[in-house]
């Protein structure tokens, strides 16, 4: 049996290139051997997006013509080192640049001058070697110190170890990667940035950073205030950065990789399958190498759960729903667990879709207090990847989602739920407030459907929570109508749940045209569906029959006698 599982080791050579990057490769590997020096680049993208592996692959790439020297941040990052960790990048250079203990010496003091502090015990601790013993030797710094002649005898000296590398390896230029900037707190890496531009810039240096312009940013903001304006934080990047290179995650051969993938973790792939695994990716988590990996990871653990959970189901259709509940799981936490709580039905799903009666139902799924611009940008990702997700629920052609489809669904949902990051231990009363919801609305579906040769009854569920960031418990089954004297208005009947745990039915009829209120009443009348319980009328227009039934939880009649009763109150109406 293969091994199992994808790693997050970053490439190292063009021949493991994953996405078909090999023109930006060779493309950016040619700046670097002609431009003009010294030049700084940025390679920019977010954490997984492969900044590290590009940068291998540059460096792997121009082997014969360079000399590379590579300084990790993450190595340094977790500890707090002060002003050791600028002094642990200058020990890593100037040993790459074959630079002996009295360079080092100039080096410690030049930088001691300009920042007059050193975290020696956090360099012991991680660098330790000669750099902690320079780093002692100048901790207490002489009233006589000549900075700026400190700077430039550093440089003069950084710049005759270039220059006598270059010329002993036969290379034309020093090219000097830094990984994991964006890795540091963004204050410490705009302090290793401006150390590089004032000590290092020497000629025939070319320096290849992994950081991204925000860090940038927001190490300004955190170093020089908040009042540092968006612009002046741009002129800093771009006074540090000659050349910003983004990440082109957005033309990975993302589908040949997800094909790649599909065949390694045992699953089919045919005909337009690896489209819609694609799409289903892209919809949900994006190309982001890292995600991807571990969307993979993930997926090939609940495949193993689920060959001994899942029952009935063929093999290549639970291995499709399977990976699409695991991307909905990876890219819509929130939408993943509502789901997994919910009585999932066509209707929900159409809803999500953009393709229903109702686009309310974000607020069921999102917390309450997500901000506007928040819900509005999640309903829109969640309607890009519905209908991929509905695509992939499929046993047949018709695009319509079966109650045989839907099973498969609740079943592998069921069983998917021990890689959720969210946790879906509902407490006894969110329980029961889901329970009741869904009983509710079964009760109104199966009354609206036995009751749609009197008019089109459709159900409807409130989606908005109370103040206290709770669900409603009630449905109702409604209808638009239009009375004989030509009033357009709803008229809805509903159960909900009492203190008491008895369930009460209710009506109500809302206006829907450009009457004012009081001429909807006057047209209306006082008791509109003729009840011996007068309704109780609302100021925006609208009557309320409340306890028009009540009934027991247990009563298995319930619903024959809500059908009952429509059936004669709107006969009444004709």
């Amino acid at each position: 049996m293969s091994n199992v599982g994808v790693t997050d080791v970053p490439l190292l050579s063009m021949d493991e290139d994953l996405f078909s990057v090999k023109p930006y490769v060779t493309g950016l590997s040619s700046f670097i051997n002609t431009c003009e020096t010294p030049m700084t680049i940025s390679i920019q993208g977010d954490w997984g997006s492969g900044k590290t592996s590009m940068m291998n692959m540059i460096k792997e790439n121009m082997l014969d013509t360079v000399w590379p020297i590579w300084f990790n941040t993450w190595q340094f990052s977790q500890f707090r080192m002060g002003n050791g960790l600028a002094f642990s990048m200058i020990d890593v250079l100037i040993k790459g640049l074959g630079g002996k203990k009295n360079v080092l010496s100039t080096v410690a003091k030049g930088v001691l001058g300009f920042t007059r502090k050193v975290a020696c015990v956090a360099t012991d601790a991680v660098v330790g070697g000669e750099a902690a013993g320079m780093i002692r030797d100048v901790t207490t710094p002489t009233e006589d110190v000549d900075v700026a002649q400190e700077i430039l005898r550093l440089k003069e000296n950084f710049q005759k170890l270039v220059d006598e590398k270059l010329a002993k390896e036969k290379k034309n230029r020093v090219v000097i990667f830094v990984d994991d900037l964006d890795r540091l707190e963004p204050a410490k890496a705009v302090e290793l940035l401006e150390i590089l531009k004032l000590f290092l810039d020497c000629k025939n240096c070319v320096f290849i950073l992994a950081v991204d312009y925000e860090v940038v940013t927001t190490g300004i903001r955190e170093k020089y205030g908040d009042n540092v304006s968006a612009q002046k934080g741009r002129n800093f990047f771009d006074k540090i950065i000659q050349l910003p290179f983004k990440m082109p995650v957005a033309h990975y051969s993302v589908s040949k990789y997800v094909g790649d993938m599909m065949n390694k973790i045992g699953i089919s792939v045919e005909g337009n399958d690896n489209e819609l695994f694609t799409a289903l990716i892209r919809t949900s988590i994006g190309f982001n190498p890292r995600a991807m990996k571990r969307l993979f990871n993930t997926y090939q653990l609940l495949d193993f759960v689920s060959r001994g959970t899942v029952m009935n189901i063929p093999n290549n259709i639970r291995q499709r729903i399977l990976f699409t509940v695991v991307c909905l799981q990876t890219g819509f936490e929130e939408l993943y667990t509502y789901l997994v709580s919910n009585d999932v039905d066509a209707q929900i799903l159409q809803e999500l879709s953009g393709t229903g009666d109702n686009d309310d139902i974000f607020d069921e799924i999102l917390p309450k207090d997500t901000p506007v611009n928040m819900l509005q940008e999640k309903r829109a990702s969640i309607q890009r990847f519905m209908p991929h997700f509905i695509k992939a629920l499929q046993i047949d052609d018709d695009e319509t989602v079966s109650e045989e489809e839907l099973r498969n669904l609740r079943v592998i949902l069921k069983s998917s739920s021990i890689t959720s990051t969210n946790s879906l231990e509902a407490s006894a009363m969110e329980d029961e407030v889901w329970i009741r919801r869904n009983y509710s609305k079964d009760i109104m579906k199966s009354v609206c459907e036995k009751i749609h040769d009197l008019e089109n009854f459709r159900v409807k569920i409130p989606r908005k929570r109370d103040e206290k960031g709770m669900l409603p418990t009630h449905a109702y089954c409604c209808v638009d109508r239009q009375s004989a004297n030509g009033v357009k208005y709803t008229l809805s009947f509903y159960i909900d749940w009492r203190p008491d745990n008895m369930i009460e039915l209710g009506a109500e009829l809302a206006r829907a045209d450009n009457h004012s209120v009081q001429e909807f009443r006057d047209m209306m009348g006082e008791n509109p569906l003729n009840m011996k319980k007068k309704p109780a009328f609302w100021d925006w227009g609208g009557y309320w029959y409340k306890d028009l039934m009540c009934f027991n939880r247990n009563d298995y009649t319930i619903e024959q006698q809500i059908i009952d009763l429509i059936r004669n109150i709107v006969a009444g109406l004709k």
